[in-house]
This record gives structure tokens, sequence and C-alpha cells, in this order.
């Protein structure tokens, strides 16, 4: 089973999620949804069978860590200034790291 982070569950995640969590059955992925706030989380999860909410403060750099080892893929849908600490992590950790922002000058730089 893949396993799917996605990082953030504000108002741009709705349709991502409700996407990921349909197809989740299809292709046997396993959704978790992780937000500092965790009803929002669960109103973006919706009891789906294949997804779950958590609660995550990306500032806290040990359960971020955590929670990045145990998944396949991190979707990050976070504002931009909050990027570039996953993505170090997700680097280390060698997960593939996604994000629908901007890519900052810090983030393009790890590229090279």
């Amino acid at each position: 089973m893949n396993k799917i982070l996605i990082i953030g569950a504000g108002r741009s995640s709705t349709a991502l999620i409700d996407y990921l969590c349909k197809e989740a059955v299809v292709h046997n992925w396993f959704i978790t949804v992780a937000d500092a706030n965790l009803e929002l989380a669960k109103s973006k999860v919706k009891n789906h069978p294949n997804a779950r909410a958590i609660w995550l403060d990306v500032t806290k750099s040990n359960d971020r860590k955590d929670h990045l080892a145990r998944t396949d893929t991190v979707v990050s849908l976070l504002p931009a200034h909050l990027h570039l600490e996953i993505a170090h992590d997700c680097i280390k950790l060698q997960k593939p790291f996604i994000t629908s922002s901007y890519v900052s000058r810090e983030l393009y730089r790890l590229g090279d």
C-alpha cells in the first residue's frame, strides 16, 4: 500500500484530498492528512476508509520527521515559506516532495 502524506488542510486542499481519497480505493493508497487543526483535517477526510487525519505542527522537527519517515510521498499544501524545512527532510529521507505552490529561490536551489 502506497502511503501519501498531505500536509495542510486549508481551503485549497479540498479538491486534492477528495480526488486522492477517491483514487485510493482503486490504487491501494492510504492518505494521511496532517494539519495543526485536527478538526479541519478530519472534515476533509470525511471518515474515508483509506484515509485518516492527524494533528501535526510542522515547526516541531521531531514530529514532522517522524511522520515523513513513515510515508512514501509527501504533498505540502502549506504556505510557501514553510516548504523549505519539509523539503530538506524529504531529501534526507529520500521521499518525493510535491507542492502546488510557487518555487522559492531557496527551494529551487535544492535541485542543484
